[in-house]
């Protein structure tokens, strides 16, 4: 597989990650879905995971945010999610 094969790869898993956390918008809070705990958790690791991804394109001076579409993302604003209002 080419670089640039790897690149495009990588671009798509981190947008997959990036729009997988919005799913946690959708859960309606009055739903048997909606676990307070549970919600929390998953915002919490959703954003560890973007945060650990943004940073270390930071911290790689071959990468630039531009590439991988996260210039004017912030990580943080997955906890302020919040559960869909019935």
């Amino acid at each position: 597989m080419k670089q640039t094969d790897y690149q495009l790869h990588l671009v798509e898993l981190i947008s997959l990650i990036r729009d997988k956390s919005t799913y946690l918008q959708s859960i309606e809070k009055d739903s048997e879905e909606y676990d307070k705990n549970t919600f929390e958790g998953m915002a919490l690791a959703y954003h560890f995971v973007m945060d650990g991804i943004k940073t270390y394109v930071e911290c790689n001076e071959d990468l630039s945010l531009e590439e991988f579409g996260l210039e004017d993302y912030d990580p943080s604003e997955i906890l302020e999610y919040k559960p869909k209002e019935s």
